[in-house]
């Protein structure tokens, strides 16, 4: 089975700052990936498995066509642009993996670039928890969202918090250098 794009490369220029003259060849499998991993759990396996199947014959429904246009191309589109950085900074070659230069730009450093992601990923993140409360909001227009067909093990149930973020493990403490008894064994304490 041919694999199913919500959006073409097209868009993904049009709609972001990701300049005409990216090679296609880099953004068709940053699109496959980021619906996989971000918006497949976001629908659900029944919603996005009928999305794929009307979308492939061409017989989206019109409730479907407003969740595509209005809801599923923007997060999908902003988790392209997430997804297409690391790929973008640097070039995969036979003998290394080098940075891509240009004689009239200047690269960017690594703090740029995880600046960038942090950005990034904060907007895709706010696009897919409208999706998600979107969907909730309208159970009735899309009940394969909250009932899953033919469930079984590998059945992805949509995510209604979209939001991640890091835990915060207090000062910065140099982990080589604390005992692993202590370290592993839940009774490392800060001083106060």
């Amino acid at each position: 089975m041919a694999t199913v794009l919500f959006i073409s490369e097209e868009t993904l220029k049009q709609e972001t700052i990701i300049s005409e003259n990216v090679d296609p060849k880099l953004l068709v499998p940053t699109i496959k990936e980021a619906q996989n991993i971000y918006l497949l759990p976001i629908l659900g396996t029944s919603l996005y498995n009928q999305l794929v199947t009307q979308v492939s014959s061409n017989t989206v429904s019109a409730a479907n066509i407003t969740l595509l246009d209005t809801y599923i191309t923007p997060t999908l589109v902003k988790y392209c642009v997430y997804e297409s950085i690391l790929p973008l900074s640097f070039k995969f070659q036979n003998k290394n993996i080098a940075t891509k230069n240009s004689e009239f730009s200047n690269q960017a450093s690594m703090e740029d670039i995880r600046y960038l992601l942090d950005y990034t990923k904060n907007r895709a993140e706010w696009y897919a928890e409208r999706l998600s409360n979107f969907l909730l909001a309208h159970t009735s227009t899309y009940p394969l969202y909250l009932t899953q067909q033919n469930a079984n093990i590998d059945t992805i149930y949509p995510n209604d918090n979209n939001y991640q973020n890091g835990m915060y493990l207090g000062p910065d403490i140099n982990w080589d250098l604390v005992p692993p008894s202590v370290k592993y064994q839940g009774n490392f304490r800060r001083k106060t």
